[in-house]
This record gives structure tokens, sequence and C-alpha cells, in this order.
């Protein structure tokens, strides 16, 4: 990923807010389900503050912290992470 390049993030949390549900995303993000559709379409540049948004609502809260050699092994996916949140399935693209 490019930086500055927010696109496969985008996706990701375009693919896990299906998974789970639009609706209910749209809901807990206090967004208009429409917005929510053009905020993860693709091609969008979304704020940082909707995508923080979908982020909390998708997995709650997300927690930074410096990586080692030995947590990138452990790492799981960001789609994994995503999708753990609400126990579903990770979804297909």
């Amino acid at each position: 990923m490019k930086e500055g390049d927010t696109s496969d993030v985008v996706a990701t949390l375009r693919h896990a807010a299906k998974a789970i549900g639009m609706t209910k995303i749209a809901e807990e993000t206090e967004l208009s389900r429409p917005s929510l559709y053009k905020a993860l379409s693709e091609g969008s540049k979304p704020q940082f503050s909707t995508l923080m948004k979908v982020v909390k609502a998708v997995v709650g809260e997300i927690q930074i912290a410096p990586a080692s050699i030995d947590i990138l092994k452990k790492t799981p996916t960001i789609v994994e992470v995503l999708c753990a949140g609400e126990g579903t399935r990770t979804p297909t693209p």
C-alpha cells in the first residue's frame, strides 16, 4: 500500500460492513445508509473521522502498537481482525 493511499483500507471496511450489515453499521455510526455507501465506494476519499466511525462500529476500538518481527509473524490480516469483532466469517471480495 502506498503512503496516503487508503483504497485497500476502504475496500476492507466496505467488505466487513457488508458482511455485518450496512443498516447496522449506519445506525452505529449515525451516518445515513447512502452516506455510508458513498464513503465506502470504490475510489472514494472519505474523511478520517468517517473511517474511524466505521472501524469502531466494525471492531469496537483499535489498538496501535509498534511492530516487531515476532509480532508481525503472529498478526492476522486486517480483514480477519475486522471480522473477528462481530464473529462473522471473513468476507470474500
